[in-house]
């Protein structure tokens, strides 16, 4: 049952709901993120770093899920 803000779990919104989709933001289709294709999104530039585990400048789709 949805409620009356539009959710679905009584007006709690998902931790995902404000995360972009990784193929949106992997505009180029290369099966990679680098930090200037996430400059625009405000929490992923600042946490890039962090989320790029293996430190090789890109983060892949395993990465980026994983980042929280």
């Amino acid at each position: 049952m949805v409620g009356p803000n539009g959710t679905s779990n009584g007006g709690m919104k998902q931790a995902n709901d404000s995360r972009s989709n990784f193929n949106t933001l992997d505009t180029k289709k290369r099966g990679y993120l680098t930090a200037a294709d996430v400059r625009s999104n405000t929490w992923l530039g600042k946490n890039f770093s962090k989320c790029d585990t293996d430190h090789d400048g890109t983060l892949t789709q395993a990465e980026y899920d994983a980042c929280h």
